[in-house]
């Protein structure tokens, strides 16, 4: 009997398309690099909105309450607290805002800002807001008008 080396033998296929092992580590590594140098900068970006969002929501807020307090019967105003704020008219709670994790004021629930009819501040003050990452003083000055802000 004799034997064909042939049929018994295993062809060794060589596949030339794709990529090998080594390579495709080599270009991961590499993008994992670049999104490690592009990471800082947009978590510093999300902050900053944050910190602009909540600054902005407080402004519509104190705006809405002088409106309502020149256009309502009755007393309203807001209340600060550690980790909120709430809005009241009379005794009644018409809003609660949480802040986010890691932003704060300096009060502890005894400081209202309240305005007179005439959309002036009854008892101008100043108070502090704190971020993860920047301390905003929070300006409510005499006669009407707008707070204003200023980093610190």
């Amino acid at each position: 009997m004799k034997v064909i080396p042939e049929k018994f033998a295993t062809k060794r296929i060589k596949q030339t398309n794709g990529f090998t092992l080594i390579e495709m580590v080599f270009v991961m590594s590499i993008m994992f690099i670049m999104l490690g140098l592009l990471l800082p900068p947009l978590s510093a970006n999300v902050n900053k909105m944050e910190s602009d969002h909540v600054i902005d929501k407080l402004a519509s807020d104190v705006m809405t309450i002088q409106h309502m307090h020149a256009t309502t019967n009755g007393t309203v105003r807001i209340q600060l607290y550690r980790d909120k704020y709430v809005i009241l008219k009379s005794t009644k709670v018409l809003k609660q805002v949480s802040l986010p994790e890691g932003f704060w004021f300096n009060q502890n629930g005894k400081h209202f800002l309240e305005f007179h009819k005439g959309g002036s501040i009854k008892q101008p003050r100043t108070f502090f807001l704190y971020s993860p990452t920047t301390k905003y003083k929070i300006i409510f000055p005499f006669g009407k008008g707008r707070f204003r802000v200023e980093k610190s």
